[in-house]
């Protein structure tokens, strides 16, 4: 999954919907969401438009859909603290839900266990459902689970 195509497709533009994918939202605790979040504001900048999938923590709870920002979310993931005052998050213009987790059906595998690995399968029927270009994921390589070639640049 370690796919070098993609810096290029970034440099040449032949890429617009990014979806990023981190364990947690971006404004949680934790060095991947810190880093993430980073990126997603230099793409931004650089005219890609930014979407944000979280592949564990409270996105399990996050029915499948698309949704805008915290105030779309928060009921579901009453756990999860709220985004602080001023934390940017304007550029960012959707989350998606638990779809990553519905197709394959939940499977056990890796080290993390039920519905937290990533199937390839199940982030190409992602990719194909909202229209994104690439996938950046920053996670722990065990949670990814080469079970089909990546449908786009990952």
């Amino acid at each position: 999954l370690n796919d070098p195509s993609i810096l290029k497709a970034v440099e040449a533009k032949e890429v617009n919907k990014l979806c990023l994918v981190s364990p947690a939202f971006p404004w949680t605790f934790g060095p991947y969401q810190e880093q993430m979040h980073k990126l997603s504001l230099l793409l931004h900048e650089r005219g890609f438009h930014i979407y944000f999938m979280m592949h564990v923590g409270g996105n399990l709870n996050l029915p499948v859909g698309m949704y805008r920002d915290w105030n779309d979310m928060k009921n579901f993931v009453p756990q999860i603290v709220p985004p602080p005052d001023n934390f940017a998050l304007s550029h960012i213009r959707g989350y998606v839900g638990n779809d990553l987790h519905e197709v394959p059906p939940k499977r056990s595998y890796g080290l993390y266990g039920e519905g937290k690995a990533m199937f390839v399968s199940a982030m190409n029927s992602v990719a194909s459902k909202y229209d994104f270009d690439a996938y950046i994921i920053l996670s722990d390589i065990v949670n990814i689970i080469p079970d089909v070639p990546s449908a786009v640049p990952t």
